[in-house]
Parts: C-alpha cells; structure tokens; sequence
C-alpha cells in the first residue's frame, strides 16, 4: 500500500494520458502475436508426427544426421545398463533364496540340497568373497556327509583361515572339529573344538551357538566322554529349543545314556524318534534308530527290529550320511541273522562293508567282519572264514588302537582345558520364543497328526475286523469240511468231492474206483481199553491212510471206524493192489506209543468196487464197496474182497450175517483178554434157527 501511494504521487499530468495509453496497447499487440505465433509452431510440431505413416517415421529416422544417431547410441547404452542392473538384482534376490534353501535342507534332503548348490555354483560369479566361502562351507558340510573328509576338510580349513565373518569362521570351527572327529583325529579335534569355542561370546546368533554345542555333543560322544555330553545338554543355551535343535540334542543325549546305562536300559526313544520325524530332521531320526535297534536286540526283540529296520531303511539312506548307513547295514545283517535268514544276513554285511568309509576302523565296520567270520563259519565255508577273521582282526586291532588315541586326546584336552578356563567367559542367551504363527501351524500340525491318527486306528479297526471275519469264515469251513477227530474229510465233502471226481471221469471215459475200510473188532477195541485208545486208533490208521493217497484221490471218514477212498483215474486191479497196501500198511502199524502196546493191534478189512461193475453214481459205489465190505468182515476179516453181483435175496439171510458178527465181536472179545478158548465151529442163530458157521 506504501509503495502504491508513492507511485500516485510521481503520475504524469493529465494531459500526458492519451499518449501512454497508445504505447501501453501497441505492447500488448505485439506481445500477443508472438505468443500466437508460439503456440502455432508448437501445434504444427505436434501433430505432424502423429500423421506420419510408419514407413515415413522409419525414413526420417534414417535420414537423421550424425548428432541425432550418436544420441540414440546413448539412449541403448543406459538401457543396457538398466538391464544388466536389473538381472543383478534378480540374480542376488535369487542368491538370497538359495542360500536359505540351501541352509534349511543342510543335512535333511541331500539330494535337494546337492541340486542347490550346483545352482549356486553356477552364479559364483555373483557372489560377494563372503558369499563364496558361504558356498564353500556348505560344499565341504555336503562332502562331510557324503564321508569325503579329506576334501571337505580342505574346503573348511581355507573358509576358516580367510574369512572376516565371525559368524562363518564360527560356524566353520565347529564343522572342523566334527570332521576332525569322524576322521579319528581326535587332538586336532579337540584343538579346533577350543579355538571355536573362543568365539562363542562373540557370535550373537542363538542357532549357531546351539549347533555349537551340539557339535561338541558330538564329538565328546565320539571320544567316549559321555558325562561331558549329558553335561553340555544342561547348558542354559539348550535350555529352550526349537523342534529341529531339540530333535538334535536328544539325538546326542540317547547316544550317551545308551553308553553309559546297560544294553536293555530302556529310554525316550520312541519320544525322540516322533519328534525327530516331525521336525524333518532324517540325519538325527536315524541316529536315534540305531540305538534303539540295539536296545531291542539286548531284550531278544528280533521282529520287532527287523520290523523297525525295513520299514525305515529308504529314511536312512535318503541322509546319505555313510557312518549312519553303515551301521545300519550292520544291525540289519544282525538281525536277520539272529532270525535265522542267513541269506539277507550274508548281503547285508556284504552291504555293511563296502559302505566303509576310507580306511578307517570304524565299529561297525568291526562288527560286520565279525558277523560275517561268524556265518562263513556257520555255513562250513573255512577258506572264506579264515580271510574274514583275518580282516576282523585287523579292524579290531585298529578300533582298539582308535579307543587308546581318544583316551589321550581327552587326557590333552582336559590339561588345555584347565589352561583356559580362566580366559572363557561362557555367554548365557536364551533362544527367542516362537511366534505366535509358529505356535499356530504347530498345532495345527498336531491337530492333522491327530486326525491321521483317528484315521489310522479306524482303519486298522476294520482290518482287524476283516480279518476276525476271515479267520472265522475259514474256521466255520474248515469245520464243515473235516472230520474233527482224524483231520481228514467228512462224510459230507467226501460226497461232494468224489461227485465231482466221477462226473469228470464220466466225461472223460476214466474208470473211477473206490474203496471202503472197516477196522475189525472196533468195538472191542472201545471195550476193553476205552474210548481215548479208540480215538487214538482211528486218528492213526486215517494218517497212515490218508499219507497213501495221492493228490487226486479223495479220502475220507464216514462214519464211526469207517473210511473210504475215491480213486480217479484207476482200474479194479490197482485198486485191489492199493487196498493191499494200506491193509499192510495198517497191520505195521506202530502202537508203542499207545495206552497198551502189548495188547493192541490194528488190522482192517476192504471192500473195492469200480465203476464198470457199479457205475458212475457215487451212492452205488458206496453201496457195492459196502458189500464187498460185508462180505471181508464175514469171510476172515484183515483182508481185501472185490464187489461181485450177488445180491441178498431175503431178510433171513441179512439177520443171519447180523448174527454172523455179532457171535464173532464175541468171539474176539473172548480171546483177546486171554481169559477164554473158544473153538471155531458153528452156532445157531436164534432169530431164523440157521446154523451160522464161527
């Protein structure tokens, strides 16, 4: 407003005005035609490359000159560079991925962690110095389980030395001592073991201290210094664990109970085989299984161990772990032996050995050539015996020479031990809780693992169902088809049997014969020495009948002390020469074993008929055989009688053969105790009045 006022104060006089206003509106002219001129130009601009057509735009970019090409020269070199920064940012997010896969299935699925590395192998050149000895460190950790030592421990060693990580060189440390160990070199073992441990104040990641410990856990098993282990599974930074880490140090901790307690003490192996299972963790799973195969063999629990080993055998070798697969060989060749199946026990020892990891003296290895001395020498094969105890010999001498090595080592350690126990500070952390989304997925897991279970027990409910049922329909068959006191058939499945045998001999034109037994003076038999050496005599002469037969012929019991026997495909003579033999058969029979040896004897009469004097209908063989029959036990009994056509012409001659048998079950009946002669010679029936000849 100041400045406003000023300017009124200095205005031209008011006959000045005209003139100013006539400049003031020449200005303004000529400034709005060059904005129109302008804004033309910048119309014309713009809408003159819109109506070109494509093959006009490709010639005026053609026909540019040399300034404009050397700007679109520029223009593809920073798009290049755009690139080629963008396919490293997509390779190091991919090399961050590979690195977590590859530290999640470090140990669990070797073949999904060799595919890893090899993939990473392929962008080492990506890599930053830390993130290649990263990859060499896991390289030599596959090595390690694949039992190249030698050249995992290169690998190790160079990451060890180099790096500038703490964390690395920490987590190399203890992988070294762990190699160290397997490999039998327990001073260098224990040297790196306290040279790692140095680090442990300065590593601030819990998981690799734990895995720290738990290598230690490892090696102190390894040395036989099992108090030091159950020692180290108190320390406060195993105290909470994750699934995975707790699988681990249960591991370790079942190993060193299992030395220290007896063979049969029992421990969480069960426990620690489900927890194990659940974390993924096959390496620790199959561990724990070595040790509880050996606690069911010390307790003779031979099926329950051969079991427990083939079902998890394909677990075992997934680890490629060749310490593991080696013993397990081992105590599958054991036990399969123990079980008597010397074939599986040869080839899995065979297995055991050439699983050997270099030329160490592994237990074993020990162990498989003692198992197979044992059985070369079982099986009479000395040569192979010889070379075998010769092995485990050696491998013996060198376990026990490995034991003295550790009891140094351990001697050394516990000196250097002393020596620094005033300079470690050990570091007490506890492991972060799990999140709340790591408490819900587990119990959810559990929650499917429960249903699983149901699912199971309903499953195996119906099977035990199902096979209740079939055991009863098989028994409920069985019974309908045998005879309880002889084991051969019955009556019924004799019919049904030989109907079936004669309507294909009927088919076929094949002569059928068939053949009825009677033991004599059965009844007697009841009498004096009652019904157990009955059941024993008919139990007897149906095993030594039945042993006669062949495949093809049916046999069986019809009833009391009579048997029968359908002969397919056999003629009257053979049939003859058959019933012979079983008469022979069944007068030879033994009876020291029975109630009365010196009183008893087994002697039986034959009644054979075919099917050309019978025919093919199964009631009228058996009728004829019968008679037949009849007519043996009437003639001389212990004999074998032929069917002839003679049929009974009245009821007085059946009552006289009824009498016939009757004056003859007395007759036997008196002359087998020995207290009564009777002469043979006739006697009077006393229904018809006929004298019947005795």
């Amino acid at each position: 407003m100041k400045r406003r006022t000023m300017k009124m104060k200095t205005m031209p006089s008011l006959h000045k005005w005209p003139v100013n206003i006539f400049s003031w509106l020449c200005c303004s002219l000529i400034l709005g035609l060059g904005c129109c001129l302008l804004l033309a130009n910048q119309a014309i601009a713009n809408v003159l490359p819109a109506t070109q057509t494509p093959a006009q735009l490709i010639h005026t970019e053609l026909t540019q000159d040399a300034p404009s090409i050397s700007i679109l020269e520029a223009n593809q070199a920073t798009i290049e560079e755009i690139i080629e920064e963008t396919s490293q940012e997509t390779a190091a997010a991919e090399i961050a991925l590979l690195f977590d896969e590859a530290q999640r299935y470090r140990g669990t699925d070797g073949a999904k962690s060799s595919a890893i590395l090899q993939r990473l192998e392929k962008l080492r050149h990506n890599l930053s110095q830390e993130q290649a000895y990263y990859l060499d460190y896991l390289q030599a950790y596959q090595q390690g389980i694949l039992g190249k030592h030698d050249i995992a421990l290169n690998t190790l060693l160079n990451v060890f030395n180099n790096t500038q990580s703490t964390e690395l060189k920490f987590q190399s440390g203890h992988t070294i001592f762990n190699v160290l160990a397997i490999s039998r070199r327990f001073v260098e073992a224990l040297s790196y073991y306290n040279q790692t441990m140095a680090l442990y104040s300065q590593v601030s990641d819990g998981g690799l201290r734990a895995t720290s410990l738990f290598a230690g856990m490892m090696l102190f098993n390894e040395l036989g210094d099992y108090e030091r282990v159950i020692s180290i599974r108190q320390h406060s930074d195993l105290a909470t664990l994750s699934e995975g880490l707790r699988c681990k140090a249960d591991a370790f901790l079942i190993r060193a109970e299992s030395n220290l307690g007896p063979s049969d003490k029992v421990l969480p192996f069960e426990q620690g085989l489900a927890l194990c299972r659940s974390a993924g963790q096959p390496l620790y799973e199959s561990f724990i299984r070595l040790y509880y195969v050996r606690f069911l063999l010390a307790n003779s629990q031979y099926m329950e161990a051969k079991t427990e080993l083939e079902a998890h055998l394909a677990t075992s070798l997934s680890t490629q772990y060749k310490l593991i697969i080696q013993e397990y060989y081992y105590l599958m060749a054991k036990t399969y032996w123990l079980l008597g199946n010397e074939a599986e026990a040869t080839l899995f020892a065979e297995r055991a050995l050439e699983t050997s990891v270099s030329e160490q003296y592994s237990l074993p290895l020990t162990l498989s050539l003692e198992l197979s001395y044992q059985m070369a020498k079982q099986r009479g094969d000395f040569e192979l015996a010889l070379q075998y105890a010769e092995q485990y010999a050696q491998a013996d001498k060198g376990y026990l020479n490995q034991l003295r090595v550790k009891a140094m080592a351990l001697e050394m350690n516990k000196a250097e031990m002393l020596e620094q126990q005033q300079r470690i500070e050990i570091l007490k952390r506890e492991n972060q809780l799990l999140t709340l989304a790591q408490a819900l997925e587990r119990k959810e897991n559990v929650n499917v693992q429960l249903l699983i279970v149901v699912l199971l027990l309903c499953l195996l409910s119906v099977c035990i169902w199902a096979y209740r049922s079939k055991r009863i329909q098989s028994e409920l068959a069985r019974l309908a088809q045998v005879d309880e006191l002889t084991q051969v058939f019955n009556r019924r499945q004799l019919v049904l049997l030989g109907g079936q045998v004669l309507a294909l001999a009927e088919r076929n034109k094949t002569k059928v014969s068939v053949i009825m037994v009677d033991l004599d003076f059965f009844k007697s038999i009841n009498d004096r020495f009652g019904h157990n050496v009955g059941d024993w005599a008919l139990r007897r002469v149906a095993e030594t009948l039945n042993a006669l037969g062949r495949k093809s012929d049916v046999f069986g019991r019809l009833g009391g002390e009579e048997f029968a026997f359908v002969l397919s495909d056999c003629a009257l003579e053979q049939a003859l020469d058959f019933a012979e033999l079983c008469r022979n058969e069944i007068a030879t029979i033994d009876v020291s074993d029975s109630l009365f040896p010196g009183a008893l004897s087994l002697t039986a009469s034959f009644g054979v008929t075919e099917t050309g004097l019978s025919g093919y209908d199964l009631e009228g063989l058996l009728s004829d055989a019968d008679q037949a029959l009849y007519q043996a036990k009437d003639s001389q009994r212990n004999c074998v009688v032929k069917f002839e056509a003679h049929p009974i012409t009245n009821e007085s001659d059946v009552a006289t053969d009824a009498a016939r048998d009757e004056v003859r079950e007395g007759v036997s009946d008196a002359t087998t105790d020995g207290t009564t002669s009777v002469k043979i010679g006739e006697a009077t029936d006393a229904t018809t009045g006929k004298t019947v000849n005795v």
